[in-house]
C-alpha cells in the first residue's frame, strides 16, 4: 500500500545525506592547461602543442590546428587524443617555426556530447604579447531551433506516454467508459510513435552538432557511422532504440487488450522510465567527477516533471467522466488519489532542482548574468505557476466547483509544456558553474581558530584579498600578527608572487592588487604568524576566470 508520508520522510532523509557531500561540476569541457599557454612567448619553436581539459573528451569529431599570421597551417596534421589521458589533445608542429605569432584552433566534444571550440594565441622568438594578432576565445554550443523542436517533441511525447501509463497503472482503480478508454489508448499509441520519431531524429541531429555540419551533409551516412562508433551518445542512442523496440511490444499489447493487465501497464511505465534514465547519461550530470548521484537526480527530476505533465493530460482526457452520473469511476475521487502522488512529485522536483541548482549555479550573480541562470529563473517561475494551478484545482474539488476544472487543468498543462521547452534549452546550455564570482573558503588554523579567505571577483586582473581570523565563538581573534599570501600558478609558466596583507581591524587583513595575472588554476599559500611567533601554513586551490 502506498504511504506518501513514509516516502516523503525517506526522500528527505536521503537528500540530507546527499547534500552533505556536494558534487560541483560544469558541463562543456574547458581548458585547465595548455602548452604553450595563452599569449606565451617562446624563445624557440616548440615541437608540439598540447591542451588538457577538465574532463575526458570524446574520440570523434575533434580537431587541433596551428596557423601562422597568414592562416597557413604549420602543424603536422596528426591531431590526436593522448592514449594515456583522454582529457588531453595534442599535435606535432613543423620544425623550426620562424619568429612570429601563431594561433591554436581547437575543437572537442565534451563528455556530455556538447561541442566546444576556441583559439589560443602564442608567439615564437622576437615578438611581444602586444604584437599577438589573435585574441584567445572559447565558446560552447548554443541550442538551435532544430534541437529545441526535436527534443521538445521528445519530452512532450514522453510526458504524455509516461504520464498516461502511470495514471492508468497507479491512480485509476476501476474501468471507465469504453469510448474514453479507446481515446485514452489511442493517444498513448500516438505518443509512442512521436517518441520513436524524435529519438530516431536525435541521431542525425547530434551528428550536425558534433561534426558542425548541415542537415544536407548529414545524409552522408559516414558522419552517423562515426557518431555511433566513437561517441558515448551513439551508444546511449542504441540502448534507447532497444528500449523502444521492447516498448513497442508492450504498447501494442496494452492498446489491443480490452482488459486492463496490470503487469503490461507497469512494464510499459518502467520501460519508458528506462528511456529517461538512458537520456540522463547524455545530460550535464554525466560530466560530474562522480556522476552516479547527479545522474540519478537528473533522471528523477525529469521523470517527476513528465509524470506530472502527462497525468494532467490524463485528467483532461477523462474530464467527461465528471459529468456522467452513472460512471463507474468517481472523477473527484480519482483527482484526490493523484493528489497524494502529486505531493511526492513536487517534493522530488524541489529536492532534485535545488541539488542541480547548487551544482550548476555557484554564485548568486550568475543567476542574473548568465543565459543558464536566466532560463533557470524562468523555469522556476513557471514551476510556481503550475503549483498555483494545482492548488486551484485542488480547492475546486474541496469546494464542489469541480465543473470548472476544464480551463484550470488546461492552463496547468500548457504551462507544463512551456516548462519542457525551457528544460530542453537548459540541458544544452553551458552551465553557470564556472562563472566568475567570489572565492570564499574557511579552514582550521589550529584547534581554537579558523581562517576565512575571500578573493573577489576571482578574475585575472585586480582582485580584493581578505583574510579573517575568528575563534570558536565567532569573535575576531587578536592573536595574529601577520598574514602573507603566496600566489602559485599551477599550469602557467609565470613565477610565484607574494604579498603581505595589512591589518585593517582586529582579525581582518586586506589588500588589493593584480597578483592573479592570468586565468587558470592557482594554489594559494596562506602563511600566518601569531603574536607568540608561531607560524601556520594553509593551502587553498582556486580557478581564476577571465575578466
Amino acid at each position: 500500500m502506498y504511504h506518501p508520508k513514509k516516502l516523503i520522510f525517506f526522500i528527505t532523509f536521503f537528500t540530507f545525506i546527499i547534500f552533505s557531500f556536494p558534487d560541483y561540476y560544469s558541463a562543456h569541457a574547458y581548458i585547465v592547461k595548455s602548452i604553450p599557454f595563452e599569449n606565451q612567448i617562446l624563445k624557440t619553436s616548440p615541437k608540439k602543442v598540447r591542451i588538457e581539459f577538465d574532463e575526458t573528451i570524446q574520440t570523434g569529431f575533434h580537431s587541433l590546428r596551428v596557423l601562422d599570421m597568414n592562416g597557413k597551417q604549420v602543424d603536422q596534421g596528426d591531431s590526436h587524443i593522448d592514449s594515456k589521458n583522454s582529457s588531453i589533445i595534442e599535435c606535432g608542429l613543423k620544425p623550426d617555426l620562424p619568429d612570429g605569432t601563431y594561433r591554436i584552433d581547437w575543437k572537442v566534444v565534451s563528455n556530455d556530447g556538447h561541442p566546444v571550440e576556441g583559439v589560443i594565441p602564442f608567439g615564437v622568438g622576437q615578438v611581444s604579447v602586444d604584437q599577438t594578432t589573435f585574441k584567445a576565445k572559447s565558446k560552447g554550443y548554443f541550442p538551435q531551433l532544430d534541437l529545441i523542436v526535436i527534443r521538445w517533441i521528445q519530452f512532450v511525447s514522453g510526458s504524455v506516454y509516461i504520464g498516461l501509463v502511470f495514471f492508468r497503472s497507479f491512480v485509476i482503480k476501476h474501468a471507465f467508459v469504453l469510448q474514453l478508454e479507446h481515446r485514452y489508448k489511442k493517444i498513448i499509441l500516438s505518443s509512442y510513435w512521436l517518441l520513436l520519431l524524435s529519438v530516431v531524429l536525435n541521431l542525425p541531429l547530434q551528428a550536425t552538432i558534433e561534426a558542425d555540419i548541415t542537415w544536407n551533409k548529414v545524409m552522408n551516412y559516414s558522419y552517423i557511422i562515426d557518431l555511433l562508433k566513437t561517441s558515448f551518445f551513439g551508444k546511449v542512442w542504441m540502448i534507447q532504440i532497444i528500449i523502444l523496440i521492447l516498448l513497442f511490444f508492450t504498447t501494442s499489447r496494452l492498446v489491443r487488450d480490452k482488459e486492463k493487465i496490470d503487469l503490461i501497464w507497469k512494464l510499459s511505465f518502467f520501460l519508458g522510465s528506462g528511456l529517461l534514465l538512458a537520456k540522463a547519461f547524455t545530460s550535464h550530470a554525466f560530466s560530474a567527477e562522480h556522476p552516479f548521484i547527479p545522474i540519478m537526480f537528473d533522471f528523477l527530476h525529469l521523470l517527476g516533471a513528465l509524470i506530472w505533465t502527462g497525468s494532467l493530460m490524463a485528467m483532461i482526457i477523462l474530464l467527461p467522466l465528471n459529468r456522467m452520473e452513472d460512471s463507474k469511476l468517481d472523477y473527484k475521487q480519482m483527482i484526490r488519489s493523484f493528489f497524494n502522488w502529486g505531493i511526492l512529485i513536487v517534493l522530488v522536483l524541489v529536492i532534485t532542482g535545488i541539488y542541480s541548482g547548487f551544482s550548476f549555479v555557484t554564485t548568486l550573480d550568475s543567476l542574473f548574468t548568465t543565459n543558464y541562470g536566466r532560463v533557470l529563473l524562468a523555469k522556476v517561475s513557471l514551476f510556481i505557476v503550475m503549483l498555483i494551478f494545482a492548488i486551484i484545482n485542488f480547492l475546486k474539488g474541496k469546494t464542489n466547483k469541480e465543473k470548472q476544472w476544464d480551463n484550470s487543468l488546461k492552463g496547468e498543462l500548457m504551462t507544463g509544456f512551456i516548462v519542457l521547452v525551457l528544460a530542453v534549452i537548459l540541458t544544452n546550455l553551458p552551465t553557470a558553474a564556472s562563472t566568475p564570482g567570489p572565492f570564499i573558503e574557511t579552514k582550521n588554523l589550529n584547534k581554537d581558530e579558523r581562517v576565512t579567505v575571500k578573493i573577489d571577483p576571482r578574475v585575472a586582473g585586480i582582485n580584493h584579498f581578505e583574510a579573517t581570523i575568528k575563534d570558536k565563538s565567532g569573535k575576531a581573534s587578536n592573536s595574529i600578527q601577520q598574514v602573507t599570501l603566496t600566489f602559485i600558478p599551477i599550469e602557467m609558466g609565470s613565477g610565484e608572487d607574494t604579498v603581505i596583507l595589512p591589518q585593517i581591524s582586529v582579525g581582518r587583513f586586506y589588500s588589493q592588487g593584480m597578483n592573479l595575472n592570468a586565468p587558470g588554476h592557482w594554489k594559494l599559500k596562506v602563511h600566518v604568524l601569531n603574536r607568540d611567533f608561531k607560524t601556520y601554513d594553509l593551502y587553498y586551490f582556486l580557478n581564476v576566470e577571465k575578466q
